[in-house]
């Protein structure tokens, strides 16, 4: 099983063979009997979709013929059914098939074409933001680092404790914390700018938040934001003494172990959609309205402008109505959740080929969602010159 990167893209987009399928498959991601037959079910149902499209051509029933056969290979490989991701994307020619999982929610879609549909897939991996999230803890304090497909634990090795990093025996603890004048500048003697005596276990805790702080300085990528997690407390007092350079303002509150890392990442990437992401496609946005009412002709918004452009290389950012942010999913949750959508197959057939041409002459696609383009469209382009 794949993910989607850049150079996967660039596999696909050169296959030569004809003609290519290209099905999303929404997945029910977590291995339970029900949910496993759910899948089975839903992946079949648009495979023979996708063989009986198949055989109404010309060339197509030695394609049909291997599909059929990766199913019941499939069916048959419990492995595959273990775990998955909210969707799956499976791209066929004949004599190749690969299955991406994604990282998001997919609406059910099936193509038959001379190239692969991969519009939403050019702007899916724009938000592939790396990040970490640091479990802020006195005993075992945790770094993950995470993208949109999960966390793990980073190499970054951190101190299991404060006695640890700090190197205090626990007699000495013991003597300072009872007010000892001597020894280690650990003890009580502090006094804070109210005038009452400083808490020794409050110094011992910020030198600790500290030597973690550094060694996040000195040992990570300092580029990937870092979003903390923990009590809020803890947290709090972190974010005053880090000199990391980008903390994200959202935190994960509450203690978190290992038994709640998917309820972990599911707020981390939360956060990170909602700092990071967000943004950046609201400001394409907003860019591409300004430029509009100021100089149109550094803008196009019909499909014959924007394939014209498209052709010529002069798409610097294309915006495409490619995702929806809804409850209307296979997984019975209230919470919303963002969904790849597809426009009727004409239009998602010239947006897909307009989409692709674009990001081979190295613009960039911009997923919007329903109503954010001006008029409706589905999509418009802000030219290079």
């Amino acid at each position: 099983m794949e993910r989607i990167n850049k150079q996967a893209i660039e596999q696909l987009l050169r296959t030569k063979t004809k003609p290519l399928v290209t099905i999303y498959v929404p997945m029910h991601a977590t291995a339970s009997p029900s949910h496993i037959s759910e899948n089975q079910i839903r992946l079949k149902n648009l495979i023979h979709k996708a063989t009986e499209l198949l055989r109404a051509e010309d060339q197509g029933e030695a394609l049909a013929q291997q599909l059929d056969e990766k199913f019941d290979e499939l069916s048959s490989d419990p492995d595959f059914w273990a775990t998955k991701t909210p969707g799956l994307l499976i791209c066929a020619g004949l004599g190749s098939l690969r299955i991406f999982n994604l990282p998001v929610d997919t609406e059910e879609y099936v193509a038959v074409d001379i190239e692969y549909h991969l519009a939403p897939i050019l702007a899916l991996v724009n938000d592939q933001q790396s990040f970490y999230v640091l479990l802020v803890a006195q005993h075992t304090p945790k770094l993950f680092i995470g993208n949109m497909y999960g966390l793990r634990i980073s190499n970054v090795k951190l101190p299991a404790n404060l006695r640890q990093g700090l190197d205090i025996d626990e007699p000495n603890q013991k003597t300072e914390n009872q007010g000892s004048a001597s020894g280690s500048s650990l003890n009580t003697g502090w006094f804070n700018g109210r005038g009452g005596a400083r808490n020794p276990g409050e110094e011992d805790r910020m030198r600790f938040w500290r030597l973690i702080d550094k060694t996040l300085k000195d040992k990570t990528d300092n580029i990937l934001p870092l979003i903390l997690a923990g009590i809020d407390a803890e947290t709090v007092e972190y974010r005053a003494i880090s000199k990391y350079p980008q903390i994200l303002q959202g935190t994960i509150s509450g203690s978190h172990s290992d038994a709640h890392m998917p309820e972990l990442f599911n707020k981390a990437v939360h956060i990170v959609r909602q700092e990071i992401l967000e943004p950046e496609r609201l400001a394409a946005v907003q860019e591409y309205r300004r430029l509009h009412g100021v100089n149109p002709e550094r803008t196009a918004d019909t499909n014959q402008t924007i394939e014209q452009a498209a052709h010529q290389g002069r798409i610097d950012k294309l915006l495409a109505t490619m995702s929806r942010y809804t409850t209307d999913t296979i997984r019975d949750k209230v919470q919303t959740t963002l969904q790849i959508t597809f426009p009727e197959p004409q239009s998602s057939q010239l947006l897909n080929r307009i989409a692709t041409k674009v990001w081979q002459m190295s613009g960039t696609i911009i997923n919007t969602q329903p109503d954010e383009i001006t008029d409706g469209a589905t999509m418009v382009a802000r030219l290079r010159y």
